[in-house]
């Protein structure tokens, strides 16, 4: 087994760079995890980083140095994409395994260079497409097992965040979806076609994708930052089912069309049934299955191929109307 934690200890040294919205969030997951023991936190910004390390009861620091001098297993980096590989190189050098928060970087050689330089030094990586651990996405996987996929629609809008800045739509939104195109479905997609717009100068703020798998799903993304209210929703058509999830509700459910008595003469008439969605949250989730295999040697859940491939995909949509891979 590669990286620090190749002796195994009760619990992990971990930390934390980049005191923002999401910084904060891993912050305070790590403080609750009983495997973990976060010893500090890290943000070029002193009121930042020192407001969440006393919210945290942990040492804070404005120099990424002063954190990694702390001994670390693993560190989260939830910094802006535009810094991604040269924290995640840093941390590499010093052989702290990493927890990077999506997208790997603003491009796929960006992603290429942090792997290799974490492949070189025996330090394990995980990009945290945090959508896989959503329970909701568990149970429609689970419910889709013995299903063949037709389509699959993802619409992911709301108001635009202030704190992105250096990425549109596509980087910060859309990667989360067509990465569960490709989790939910097992399949490549194979060709795309992209309507990007601006409405309010800078990057993109609104996306219609729409793909095809190699194995003939179609699949359709719309986000954008224009929608006064979030919509996070994933409707699957299926050979025989219709289901649909609601990712903020944390609900999924099943449409069934009943045949034989049950159907009205001359009308389709449709069952609709709850599926179990269990209560858990969803970074909590990942940040534990991160520390598992950290400890145990498997496999990350998110293997570097699939963040290289989602990025690949975004890049694409982002550069050509139309597209397709071999």
């Amino acid at each position: 087994m590669s990286g620090k934690t190749s002796g195994m200890k009760d619990r992990l040294r971990v930390g934390v760079v980049g005191a923002g919205v999401m910084g904060g969030h891993h912050a305070r997951v790590y403080a609750e995890l009983p495997q973990a023991e976060l010893v500090g936190v890290c943000d070029t910004d002193p009121e930042r980083a020192g407001a969440l390390g006393a919210r945290c009861g942990v040492p804070h620091y404005t120099a990424l140095e002063g954190l990694l001098e702390r001994g670390l297993d693993a560190v989260s980096v939830a910094v802006p994409t535009s810094e991604h590989r040269r924290v995640a190189e840093a941390c590499a050098e010093r052989g702290v395994n990493i927890l990077l928060e999506k997208p790997a970087a603003g491009t796929v050689e960006e992603a290429m260079a942090i792997f290799r330089a974490c492949r070189s030094k025996g330090v394990r990586i995980m990009v945290g497409y945090v959508e896989r651990f959503n329970p909701v996405v568990a149970s429609l996987k689970q419910a889709l097992r013995d299903e063949r996929p037709l389509s699959i629609e993802i619409t992911r809008v709301g108001p635009r965040p202030p704190r992105i800045r250096d990425v549109g739509v596509v980087v910060d939104l859309a990667t989360h979806d067509i990465d569960l195109l490709r989790f939910l479905t097992g399949d490549e997609i194979a060709k795309g076609f992209s309507l990007i717009s601006n409405h309010n100068g800078g990057h993109e703020d609104q996306a219609l994708l729409s793909f095809r798998t190699t194995r003939g799903v179609s699949c359709h993304i719309n986000v954008n930052w224009i929608t006064p209210f979030k919509v996070r929703r994933i409707r699957v058509a299926t050979t025989a089912h219709f289901l649909e999830g609601d990712l903020m509700a944390r609900t999924v459910f099943v449409y069934r069309l009943e045949d034989g008595e049950d159907a009205p003469r001359g009308e389709m008439a449709w069952s609709k049934e709850s599926l179990v969605v269990v209560e858990e949250e969803p970074l909590r989730r990942e940040i534990a299955e991160f520390l598992r295999c950290l400890r145990t040697g498997e496999e990350m859940p998110v293997s570097e191929e699939d963040a290289c491939r989602s990025l690949e995909i975004a890049v694409a949509c982002l550069e050509n109307e139309t597209f397709s891979f071999s």
